[in-house]
């Protein structure tokens, strides 16, 4: 049965509306609706489950709508919490579809691609020291998730520095790789407002890390998006989980003394001697919440390891670390 949570208005024409993410860690995810005078636009989904569609319908009904007034979903990223219920909306009601330009890639990939996709995640955990355990766990977990998205293409794709118009909103689209290649932040700048998205929350670390092996530099455009969005004049945040919140400036701040500190760890730990990536991982701190390494489970450890290999990769380009290609494995070490 549906949650009948009730939508909480941020100011008169935007509301969020919290959705239950069943199977997931966060448990909820944040979406926000905007009510133009011409049209009605959703920020992100949620997820497909059998009850996503009631839950999202329940809380429209308080306001007056149902989910077929939507005429447009514009996306954060795709991951599947956000991005799920999309192919739902397009088939029932033809909803239209925004995301990045990278988003559509990676749909292709991910989703439309998930026998090949789902298998290589397991494999580049063993090849940089995982164990058939940590391969069971991903491709498990990878599946899961995936199986919550009912894969559809986009409409319409962003680059980045769009201004939407849903009078007598405006919103500036900013494009914020790092936790997402295709992750953008939305600025209303009449009301100050900030989509964050999964970029930036109040009181989690967002995930940074890589997944297979890529050209992109995940860290190092994430430090660069966090740079460009603290000079956004928002007064308050609309994140994609957890609570709004106030005070940007000093939230990216945090977090990018929290980057910083874990940049100078990892050298530390591989200044004595090559390791893998797991090797690297299960020795850091992980300041937001130590850890007993050999007390997590294979699924935790592996999402720390994809974190290590963000860092390691922002290295590899910086020349501060070589990249070693051995039989049995990968191993870093510091130049």
């Amino acid at each position: 049965m549906a949650q009948d949570n009730k939508p909480t208005k941020i100011i008169p024409g935007i509301h969020q509306i919290t959705l239950p993410l069943r199977d997931n860690p966060a448990n909820e995810i944040n979406t926000y609706l905007i009510e133009g005078n011409n049209e009605i636009v959703l920020i992100d989904t949620g997820w497909e489950d059998p009850e996503a569609l009631d839950d999202l319908s329940c809380q429209l009904n308080h306001l007056k709508l149902k989910p077929e007034d939507i005429s447009r979903v514009i996306y954060t990223h795709i991951h599947p919490d956000h991005f799920g219920l999309a192919g739902i909306l397009k088939q029932r009601f033809g909803t239209e579809l925004v995301v990045h330009r990278i988003g559509k890639e990676l749909i292709e990939y991910r989703y439309f691609g998930r026998e090949t996709f789902i298998p290589e995640l397991g494999d580049y955990h063993i090849l940089h020291g995982g164990t058939q355990a940590h391969w069971d766990a991903v491709v498990e977990m990878s599946t899961i998730y995936i199986d919550h998205v009912v894969p559809v293409l986009p409409d319409t794709l962003l680059q980045g520095n769009e201004i939407i118009s849903i009078e007598p909103f405006t919103l500036e689209a900013i494009w914020t790789p790092g936790h997402e290649q295709d992750h953008i932040c939305f600025y209303e700048p009449t009301h100050k407002l900030l989509f964050s998205g999964d970029h930036i929350l109040p009181d989690t670390i967002p995930h940074v890390g890589m997944q297979v092996e890529t050209s992109v530099n995940p860290l190092g455009n994430y430090l660069k998006s966090l740079q460009k969005i603290r000079h956004v004049n928002a007064v308050t945040v609309l994140p994609g989980h957890e609570c709004v919140f106030g005070n940007l400036q000093q939230r990216v701040d945090e977090l990018l003394s929290y980057h910083q500190k874990l940049q100078s760890e990892i050298l530390e730990i591989i200044r004595h001697k090559p390791c893998t990536a797991y090797e690297i991982a299960s020795q850091i701190s992980w300041m937001e919440n130590p850890v007993i390494w050999n007390k997590l489970p294979p699924m935790v450890q592996a999402g720390l390891v994809s974190k290590t290999l963000a860092y390691l990769e922002a290295f590899q380009i910086e020349k501060k670390v070589e990249r070693l290609d051995k039989p049995n494995g990968t191993v870093y070490n510091a130049v």
